[in-house]
């Protein structure tokens, strides 16, 4: 969780934060205040998948429900959270596999 935050902070707009408040949760902090995305329960049954695009899936409700704007920015329309898993890689990403919006992180299973 911690890799999916540190390559989310650097593309959200100024004056927002977000960051791992333990294990299985992360804070996201916007002008609306603060909300909490918590992953435990599906991180013990093991689902990764379910567990990555609900973290990108708040965080992306959040900016845009704070700044009105869509987010990420996309010249293709709205860019919706997207995960693959495969048996080696666990990628996710905003946008289409064809046109990513925002490449967020790969990690190595």
């Amino acid at each position: 969780m911690g890799r999916i935050v540190e390559a989310l902070r650097p593309h959200l707009p100024s004056g927002f934060a977000l960051r791992v408040v333990g294990p299985g949760c992360v804070e996201y902090s916007g002008p609306g205040g603060k909300v909490v995305t918590d992953v435990r329960q599906i991180l013990l049954r093991g689902d990764l998948m379910n567990a990555g695009y609900n973290i990108l899936s708040s965080v992306q409700d959040q900016v845009q429900t704070d700044t009105t704007e869509p987010w990420p920015q996309w010249p293709e329309g709205f860019a919706m959270p997207q995960v693959r898993l495969t048996s080696t890689h666990l990628r996710l990403w905003y946008g289409s596999e064809s046109a990513i919006a925002l490449f967020v992180v790969d990690y190595r299973l």
